[in-house]
């Protein structure tokens, strides 16, 4: 298989393809630059390489960035570069193992403009392909990569890469450390591999700019460029049972073609209606080019709090929004006034929601008009010498009894010790063999595999927050058992 490579006419500077004139602004040239190397077997152009930049800088600029390029040619490799203006189906081409422009084409049987020299590639097959969908930073903005990637054990690409890593003494001419150097930076491929065929940079075609929810539904809003055809979008609901692993409960997709916006250039806008829609679901969302499967586009998100199922934490959200009590609970530091008691305060309501009878110790009390506060978090025995402390006292029914103690800080092993302390002070006072005494070390920072090992149990942030998902989703029980030692 090759691909034909044939002298054509660099294109005028007002030579414009069709295009809509609003879109003309975005996306005005194509930069494409390949690395050729001579075959060993008999003498003709091997594609190495291929890099396929598209931008909104005018051909003009680009061609003459191209005049600036190293030159690099010898006998056994050469860059061949080319400029011209924009046509959107590219894209399109691209998505089905092609790449054409009206003076590029390159599938198997046809040809690119370099003159009149021919360029074979043996082993980009398009249908073969893998393509890969990733971002990278390219003219300053942030692009999506398109890449034909061929297999790595293709010995045909493993001997074209042993003639151009043979060209030491040229990278160093020209002040590169190595050919890889010179390859990435003539090319501006970043993932340099030699799996790689061909990487097609592109912009703007696709974004999902936001996702709006409501009550049982949410509505997508997806801006696209004019032009672009047989997209589609899919949307995955995921969810978390019992804190196990996801799993797409529901899925569906949508024809984006057949969608119209409201308005010439606005946003296409897409309700979905999930069967069932619970709090911290994970919404999937990809939009791909349907006769590829290459998705152009993707985002997630979780359901918010909005439809909570539980109406003790219905009622609270109604004192205090969710969102400022998530705050408490996860950055109390950057409330000005005592961040400690506010978190201290958030993980008793805590508690509380997740089915435990609480009692806030650490509380301040002015004992009288000109006393000081007092707080009751600190255990003092009958001589008035302080064993142990807690700043909530947590209940579980006929099954534990928590000491619980807060630090905004982190991993503390002093109150752990005295956390323990507790424990055993009331161990030897009480007759409850039956009822567990468990000491918990709250805290917002993540640390719990550093403490993994320690007499106490652990809640830091992770387990806080999947704890407060729980209780989004009325199972309390489940709640509760996120803390045990």
């Amino acid at each position: 298989m090759s691909v034909q490579v044939l002298r054509v006419p660099e294109p005028e500077p007002n030579e414009l393809y069709p295009v809509l004139e609003a879109f003309r602004p975005i996306l005005k040239s194509m930069d494409m630059r390949t690395i050729a190397v001579r075959s060993p077997s008999d003498g003709e152009w091997e594609n190495l390489v291929t890099s396929i930049i598209v931008s909104d800088k005018p051909f003009e600029e680009v061609r003459s960035i191209q005049t600036e390029l190293p030159v690099i040619r010898n006998k056994e490799i050469e860059l061949f570069a080319f400029a011209s203006s924009f046509d959107y189906s590219l894209f399109e081409f691209f998505c089905q193992g092609k790449i054409k422009n009206p003076k590029v084409f390159v599938t198997r049987g046809a040809g690119i403009g370099y003159g009149g020299v021919t360029i074979r590639t043996r082993t980009f097959d398009p249908y073969k392909l893998k393509v890969a969908s990733l971002w990278k930073r390219a003219d300053g903005i942030s692009k999506r990569i398109l890449s034909a990637t061929s297999s790595n054990s293709a010995p045909e690409r493993e001997v074209l890469w042993g003639i151009a890593e043979k060209q030491t003494g040229l990278p160093k001419d020209l002040g590169y450390k190595d050919m890889n150097d010179l390859l990435k930076s003539t090319l501006r491929i970043e993932d340099l591999s030699r799996a790689k065929d061909f990487e097609l940079t592109i912009s703007d075609l696709v974004k999902i700019e936001n996702v709006a929810f409501r009550h049982s539904s949410f509505v997508v809003n997806i801006a696209r460029i004019e032009g672009l055809k047989n997209l589609q979008l899919n949307v995955f609901q995921d969810r978390s049972e019992k804190g196990g692993f996801l799993n797409t409960v529901w899925r569906k997709q949508y024809l984006i073609d057949k969608i119209e916006a409201k308005q010439p250039k606005e946003p296409i806008s897409i309700v979905v209606q999930p069967p069932n829609l619970r709090p911290y679901d994970y919404i999937s969302l990809e939009v791909i080019h349907k006769g590829s499967l290459l998705t152009i586009e993707d985002s997630s998100s979780r359901a918010p709090l909005q439809n909570v199922v539980d109406p003790y934490f219905k009622m609270l959200d109604a004192f205090c929004p969710i969102a400022e009590f998530r705050e408490m609970l996860l950055n109390p530091e950057k409330s000005s006034k005592k961040p400690d008691k506010r978190f201290e305060n958030a993980v008793a309501w805590l508690l509380s929601l997740a089915g435990f009878h609480t009692i806030y110790l650490g509380v301040e009390i002015r004992v009288s008009k000109k006393g000081n506060l007092v707080s009751y978090d600190v255990l003092r025995n009958e001589s008035g010498i302080p064993v142990g402390c807690a700043d909530i006292i947590a209940y579980e029914d006929n099954e534990r009894l928590l000491l619980v103690d807060c630090d905004i800080g982190g991993l503390n092993e002093q109150k752990i010790q005295k956390l323990v302390a507790t424990r055993h002070h009331f161990e030897s006072l009480l007759d409850c063999k039956e009822l567990k005494i468990v000491p918990v070390l709250f805290s917002p920072k993540p640390f719990r595999e550093a403490a993994m090992n320690k007499p106490v149990a652990i809640a830091d942030g992770a387990v806080i927050e999947s704890m407060l998902e729980d209780i989004a989703k009325g199972d309390r029980e489940y709640a509760r058992s996120k803390i045990w030692l």
